[in-house]
């Protein structure tokens, strides 16, 4: 393989690599935002239920 192939296929990977980064950190943003969610959801929930069985 010459020299400027492998640069190009270098070059490549290193793309590939930052895009998977970026989608990877994006997920990892949703799946903190969507935990955070579901602990407000948990607390809504228990705060219905502690009215619901005083009645």
């Amino acid at each position: 393989m010459e020299n400027s192939e492998y640069e190009a296929f270098k070059a490549e990977v290193k793309e590939k690599l930052s895009a998977q980064e970026s989608q990877i950190s994006e997920i990892v943003q949703t799946q903190k935002i969507m935990a955070a969610k579901q602990d407000d959801m948990s607390a809504d929930l228990k705060a219905i239920l502690a009215i619901l069985s005083q009645k």
